[in-house]
């Protein structure tokens, strides 16, 4: 039982995470840059 909660507490938050960097203006930048560079090659 406590390894249960405290499994559920940790995917929570891991997730939680997950999703907010997701979403992020930074990882937005990221792959905007990358998908350009990527266009740039097969272009």
């Amino acid at each position: 039982m406590h390894l249960e909660r405290a499994l559920n507490a940790t995917l929570d938050f891991a997730l939680t995470a997950e999703d907010r960097s997701f979403v992020s203006p930074e990882l937005r930048a990221i792959v905007d840059k990358l998908l350009s560079k990527d266009d740039k090659k097969s272009g």
